[in-house]
């Protein structure tokens, strides 16, 4: 039996960049309102919207989307349902997403089944994506108005959003995007950052997720915006951070230890990315330099 409904709904949670691996927690933040009007005894119209806020400093960006919700009651603990929804991340590849799901509840155990086909700016081709989801839930209250629950989801990549790539990026010409993309005369002088130093100093992977940058990616993604969605699904892999490799376009991935980097390319073959290998850092590791005779930091 369907009810009108009308749900607002906040959550505070974290993410972990990928189901392979949670190296770091990061804290985000979640609004998700919707409402669902009843179209029969069975059927229902949902329209959900959720804003997603992160911190820049991880290197994720902030998300929205808005959401159309067709459900069908097939019995009386199951629903098939279907949506299409439109996603936009900030400073990365926005995308449309169709999604078809089972949702079944057994007392308080939750199942949900949902299979997504993602269309991504820029990329090669149509995703798929396989999303299968356990979970606890009650009731707090008579009318079911409040619940609460716990959930647990896998992302399992049946096709990734892009194959391998033979384009290159001709350096002169990322330098020339750069040239025009950039004022000069507002760069601030470089800098050593603290923490950076002290992470290098006790070999401390903490802090360098969003210390290390490169002042030619936004110049080599502007020529290249299709490695945009590289960079997502290597956040998605789970890898601490994601850099342009000098002038493209070759993506380095950072991870904590080789057992990582062999979970994170696992994940990227996953996702369409078959070049991916995982290879040590440099034997000589981290040393200081100097310029004009003296030292950096």
């Amino acid at each position: 039996m369907r009810r009108q409904a009308v749900l607002f709904a906040t959550l505070a949670t974290f993410a972990a960049p990928s189901a392979a691996r949670a190296s770091d927690d990061a804290a985000e933040f979640w609004l998700n309102p919707s409402v669902e009007v009843g179209l029969d005894d069975d059927t229902a119209f949902e329209l959900e919207t959720a804003q997603r806020f992160r911190s820049e400093s991880d290197g994720r960006v902030d998300t929205y989307f808005f959401r159309g919700w067709v459900k069908q009651d097939i019995a009386d603990n199951a629903t098939l349902a279907g949506a299409v929804e439109y996603r936009i991340n900030d400073g990365g590849s926005n995308e449309v997403r169709t999604i078809q799901q089972l949702s079944t509840r057994h007392g308080i155990l939750k199942t949900r089944l949902r299979l997504e086909q993602r269309f991504v700016d820029g990329a090669d081709r149509m995703g798929l994506r396989l999303r299968p989801r356990l979970g606890l839930g009650f009731d707090l209250t008579e009318d079911g108005r409040w619940s609460a629950g716990a959930d647990a989801e896998l992302f399992l990549v049946l096709r990734g959003n892009n194959v391998g790539n033979d384009t290159g990026l001709s350096t002169p010409a990322v330098y020339g995007a750069f040239d025009e993309l950039t004022d000069l005369d507002d760069r601030d002088e470089p800098f050593l950052q603290p923490d950076l130093l002290l992470s290098l100093a006790e070999g401390s992977l903490v802090a360098l997720p969003g210390q290390v940058g490169n002042d030619l990616q936004e110049a080599a993604l502007s020529l290249r915006p299709d490695l945009v969605q590289t960079f997502d699904d290597g956040y998605e892999a789970g890898a601490l951070e994601c850099l342009l490799s000098g002038s493209g376009p070759t993506v380095l991935l950072l991870c904590s230890d080789a057992d990582h980097a062999r979970e994170v390319t696992a994940a990227m073959h996953a996702a369409g990315h078959p070049r991916t290998v995982a290879v040590p850092a440099p034997v000589s590791g981290v040393h200081v330099v100097s310029y004009d005779g003296g030292p950096v930091g």
